[in-house]
């Protein structure tokens, strides 16, 4: 005869209880592991990238895409605020020892326009030229109907993108 706490064990631990928690530890060590180092949950706040991300949606930033590779230009990076574990996401547009600008929202690349067609509207931004220095990268969000002025765009350094928005 089995009694209802035996029932409540044997759901919990199954038949070999030994086996259950081992089997848990393991997957706390990978689970952190994972969580803690390779892949990091992110909640987008805020327009700065709608259409492509929502405002309040979770996703995943893979830290281990930089460890071997740089940044390529249409990557959408996390960029690491200074002083708490906080992140911008932004897209990649200009890679090291290029020239930036916008002429009525045209993304310009050392004066070459470039496609983009992540873009839901272009917007009528304009920058001149100017040179993204070695160690940097020139990131902007998506939303470019947003001012120029009250949008946060420019250079950051290399060491602060945290990693590429998994996929």
């Amino acid at each position: 005869m089995v009694t209802g706490m035996t029932r409540l064990k044997r759901l919990f631990f199954g038949r070999n209880p030994r086996r259950t928690l081992i089997r848990a530890a393991a997957l706390a060590a990978v689970s952190y592991a994972v969580f803690g180092h390779v892949l990091r949950p992110v909640r987008v706040q805020g327009i700065s990238m709608a259409p492509t991300l929502v405002d309040g949606t979770i996703h995943l930033v893979n830290l281990a895409a930089y460890w071997r590779n740089e940044p390529q230009r249409g990557d959408m990076v996390a960029v690491e605020m200074p002083g708490r574990r906080a992140y911008y996401m932004k897209r990649v547009l200009g890679l090291p020892g290029e020239q930036v600008g916008f002429a009525e929202g045209q993304l310009l690349v050392n004066g070459e326009p470039m496609a983009e067609p992540y873009l839901a509207a272009r917007g009528d931004w304009n920058m001149g030229k100017q040179p993204v220095p070695e160690g940097h990268y020139f990131i902007a969000g998506d939303n470019r109907l947003t001012s120029f002025e009250g949008h946060t765009l420019g250079f950051v350094e290399t060491r602060r993108i945290a990693g590429r928005l998994w996929r």
